[in-house]
């Protein structure tokens, strides 16, 4: 039998206590060995409510326990690649909430210690690893739709005032907290990286990107690919969209626009391209 993977928890963040260990204990494999947050008595609450064995008030104090294997990084945009760094620097695999990086330099330095650890690491966005997702892919390539041309993909959040995600100071903005989910669906699909971008941006006063458009290619052997994305925040006095086309439980709404028998533009919506092969 396969001893348990034992995990550090960086920060109290509410995804920690909501998503990350409910799925550790679902998954089974794993156990949470020590959370580590800045508030002494809120960690030692965060550790009680959910089962942790031990809670320290010191980040590296938990890097350093020899009875941790991985470390998992949910603390604010601007804090994953310093301590994803510092938990590669101690031996330990890495999953990092996105985005795991800030900015290029910040990226090319984070993958340069990842590859001299040669330790996992991994940025913790999950719907690629979802049954649907195999489901879309397995239909794309079945040729359902013919050769895909363009994705189209909208991401919103509505935010209370002083949400964090609307902080330059902790990197927040539209592009970092969500524009990875249609950047990475499209490179999914296409199966290749984009070789162009065109974008556009809304700034908060406070310096960050309300809103932002981009269309992204990506090569093809007839033709070229392209990603139209669109991701926003606001919070509700300055919500902006006068209508969202679909939503999908649990999941998110895609369409895939392919060249059709007749030229005009077929539509994928997943659940119910699953229905009509059945």
């Amino acid at each position: 039998m396969t001893d348990p993977v034992r995990w550090a928890i960086i920060g109290t963040a509410g995804i920690a206590g909501r998503t990350f260990l409910p799925s550790l204990d679902y998954v089974g494999g794993g156990e949470a060995r020590v959370v580590a947050g800045r508030d002494a008595d809120r960690t030692a609450r965060f550790a009680r409510d959910h089962g942790v064995q031990h809670a320290v008030s010191d980040y590296q104090e938990a890097l350093a326990d020899p009875q941790v294997d991985a470390v998992y990084v949910p603390l604010p945009n601007s804090m994953h690649a310093q301590w994803a760094m510092a938990a590669l620097e101690a031996g330990k695999a890495v999953l990092c909430e996105k985005p795991l990086c800030s900015s290029l330099e910040e990226t090319q330095r984070l993958l340069a210690v990842a590859a001299k650890t040669g330790l996992p690491m991994w940025e913790a966005i999950a719907f690629p690893f979802r049954s649907q997702t195999d489901r879309l892919l397995e239909l794309i390539s079945d040729g359902a739709i013919g050769e895909v041309r363009e994705i189209q993909s909208s991401f919103h959040f509505t935010l209370r005032p002083g949400d964090i995600r609307l902080s330059a100071q902790l990197a927040g903005g539209a592009l970092a907290d969500v524009g990875c989910y249609p950047i990475r669906l499209a490179r999914l699909v296409f199966g290749s990286e984009a070789t162009g971008v065109r974008a556009s941006q809304r700034l908060t006063d406070g310096g960050v990107d309300a809103e932002t458009w981009g269309v992204l290619d990506f090569p093809g052997l007839q033709s070229q690919f392209r990603d139209r994305i669109f991701v926003s925040l606001d919070v509700p006095e300055n919500f902006r969209l006068n209508r969202v086309p679909i939503q999908v439980a649990m999941v998110w709404a895609i369409q895939v626009f392919s060249g059709s028998v007749d030229g005009g533009p077929n539509f994928l919506f997943v659940d119910h391209a699953i229905r009509r092969r059945r």
